[in-house]
């Protein structure tokens, strides 16, 4: 019977070269801040004050986006702004960064007009070790300046 056989030579493939799954995201080795600093678009630390649903149907079915919004105080590399809105995927199986409204980070983005962040990027809680670490690494910053109309 050639069941069998097929069956275990499976199992054994399996067990010896494992079985990944084809929705997790993989990520490279984990860049130093710096150089996390230097392929980013946008490094900046900022309270998430607000994240809206986006589907993206030409991603596929099951492909949804956060648009997140931050207060920026300080940033690292980018253009200054109060306000600033990236995208990140829905899902950590989609290399989604779980923000969460309320909390303050520091992120890394790539990209142009809307920046995405990815679970992949050193992006963390500001409260993080990772995240104190890295701004010993990248130094002060500059504080973001409130124009008279901001709040």
């Amino acid at each position: 019977m050639k069941t069998p056989r097929l069956f275990f030579s499976v199992l054994a493939f399996s067990v010896l070269f494992g079985i990944s799954d084809a929705n997790c995201c993989d990520c490279l080795p984990e860049a130093a801040a710096r150089s996390a600093k230097t392929s980013s678009t946008l490094v900046f630390s900022g309270e998430v004050v607000g994240k809206e649903q986006l589907s993206i149907p030409q991603l596929g079915s099951n492909y949804k986006e956060y648009l997140v919004k931050f207060r920026v105080l300080r940033y690292w590399k980018g253009e200054p702004t109060r306000n600033l809105t990236v995208r990140t995927a829905i899902g950590k199986d989609n290399c989604g960064y779980p923000f969460e409204t309320g909390k303050t980070y520091l992120v890394y983005a790539v990209g142009g007009e809307l920046p995405a962040v990815t679970s992949c990027s050193r992006t963390a809680l500001l409260s993080e070790n990772q995240a104190q670490e890295d701004i010993l690494r990248l130094g002060a910053g500059t504080r973001v300046k409130l124009k008279a109309n901001q709040k």
